[in-house]
């Protein structure tokens, strides 16, 4: 999953579930005054976590690359060619229960904006 985006108010957030054969894989993007805090949402409830990483200046185009290790069974985040995180899992809460379901959205502000250069999932056999 490939996604290049700026971040503005609120969260930004793109994802990849694979209800019914694996997890749900999600990146967001949380600006703030002084950064902004990049994420792979590992649970929703009882309280949003997951593996984070800060970077700055906040709104500027990134480029985030969710490249996928089938043997593994995880995921590793690059920034702009480098890599942040590596062993992401997934999570299994609020799956839609359509098969394969892929999407980007802005939330988590009332005024929420951001943008989105492209985004791009394929699966490589």
């Amino acid at each position: 999953m490939t996604v290049e985006m700026r971040g503005g108010e609120g969260m930004l957030t793109v994802g990849a579930d694979f209800a019914g054969v694996g997890p749900r894989f999600d990146i967001s993007l949380a600006p703030d005054g002084s950064g902004e805090t990049v994420g792979m949402i590992t649970q929703i409830v009882p309280i949003r976590s997951g593996l984070e990483v800060r970077q700055s200046p906040p709104r500027v185009y990134h480029t985030y690359e969710l490249i996928y290790d089938p043997g593994k069974k995880s995921a590793d985040l690059w920034i702009d060619g480098q890599l942040k995180l590596a062993g992401y899992h997934g999570h299994f809460q609020y799956q839609e229960d359509r098969g394969l379901n892929f999407g980007a959205g802005i939330y988590k502000s009332g005024r929420a904006s951001g943008s989105f250069r492209f985004v791009r999932f394929e699966i490589n056999p």
